[in-house]
């Protein structure tokens, strides 16, 4: 009888599974560029978060005056958020008409007109408003306001 002649024949060493590390050049080079990436996009976040802070607080404050305001309060409140972007000695001293113009470039035409109409009144003894009537012109003036500046 013959010997098996699966006998002379040598195993199979299987070799192991190749791994994942090292990646390639070019998968190292897109993980690099993903990671350089977000990292520039989240710091662009939080310097944009940074620079609406004074506005966020005044919305915040906007959003906590009651029903019935006076229209100095509104009017103050947005000069305050004004003198966080822009240089104390160009907006402090402004008030009336010089301040309406002042303001005219952060708000489009109807709201100059609502916004001098409302600053008209402001001295008079109907100088109490509903907040809700004018809160999108608020909201609308102290966005632009900060809109691309850095606070002071």
């Amino acid at each position: 009888m013959e010997a098996n002649p699966l006998a002379k024949l040598n195993d199979i060493i299987a070799t192991p599974l190749s791994g994942h590390w090292p990646l390639s050049a070019a998968a190292t080079l897109m993980i690099a560029a993903l990671i350089v990436s977000l990292c520039a996009l989240l710091f662009i976040c939080i310097r944009r978060w940074q620079r609406q802070a004074p506005v966020r607080a005044a919305q915040a404050e906007l959003k906590a005056l009651p029903g019935q305001v006076e229209i100095s309060q509104l009017n103050t409140l947005i000069k305050r958020c004004a003198l966080a972007y822009y240089p104390r000695s160009d907006v402090a001293s402004l008030s009336g008409k010089e301040w309406d113009l002042w303001l005219a470039p952060y708000q489009n035409r109807e709201q100059q007109l609502a916004w001098q109409a409302l600053s008209a009144r402001q001295f008079t003894p109907s100088s109490t408003v509903n907040k809700e009537e004018h809160l999108s012109l608020i909201h609308h003036t102290l966005s632009s306001l900060g809109k691309g500046k850095t606070p002071c």
